[in-house]
């Protein structure tokens, strides 16, 4: 299947059409949040978003896209994932997720704990995906802005992904962001690290990002 940027697009207007209609039944509890990025790199084209709102004081539901398109070889990388969360205890919450990602149709469940100190913050992720066969998934991020002067801060944030069965590591993704956050733009530089088949195939792109969030 073929995902183009037209395709993430729609899916993003149709989600935040439906998140803010929810965003307004929801009244004063509610939080709607929109990042989109694209980063232009050596290899490819990258965008990814997130599109979220929490529902009440425990509830929160996402759509997070993501669409890396090859210059030479055309070829997409894509996941199109939507997950409720509930809040279990502090920093503490449960996920189930569903979504489309190469090379088809996935369900994941997943425990997550995240804090935020100050100008440092991490979220930690671990749990099982159905795609085909069941691997187990882990995520981890880390954020770190601290205040240059009034209204802009340094941006330093590095993601990890691992997806896993018996046999080692399937799908292995890292991402490093390193800028400048002036209001509600994040821009400089990125860098996306790709594994694919116990490592047997790797991808890196480099460049330049933007980030808006709304």
């Amino acid at each position: 299947m073929r995902i183009s940027f037209k395709y993430i697009l729609q899916n993003a207007l149709i989600i935040f059409a439906i998140l803010h209609s929810i965003s307004v039944l929801a009244g004063g509890e509610s939080q709607l949040r929109f990042s989109p990025e694209n980063f232009v790199g050596n290899r490819s084209n990258n965008y990814q978003h997130i599109v979220g709102v929490k529902i009440s004081g425990k509830l929160r539901f996402s759509n997070f896209a993501y669409l890396d398109s090859d210059y030479s070889t055309k070829e997409n990388l894509y996941n199109i994932r939507n997950t409720i969360s509930y809040d279990l205890v502090k920093s503490w919450s449960s996920n189930l997720a569903f979504g489309l990602k190469n090379p088809g149709l996935y369900t994941t469940a997943s425990l997550q704990h995240g804090k935020k100190y100050n100008a440092f913050s991490y979220l930690l992720r671990t749990g099982a995906t159905y795609q085909k066969s069941w691997t187990s998934e882990s995520f981890a991020t880390v954020l770190y802005a601290p205040e240059i002067s009034n209204n802009i801060t340094a941006f330093l944030k590095a993601s990890f992904s691992f997806s896993a069965n018996s046999k080692g590591i399937t799908r292995g993704i890292q991402q490093l962001r390193l800028g400048i956050k002036n209001k509600q733009l994040v821009y400089g530089w990125a860098s996306n690290f790709d594994q694919f088949n116990y490592n047997q195939r790797a991808l890196t792109n480099h460049g330049l990002f933007l980030r808006i969030s709304y």
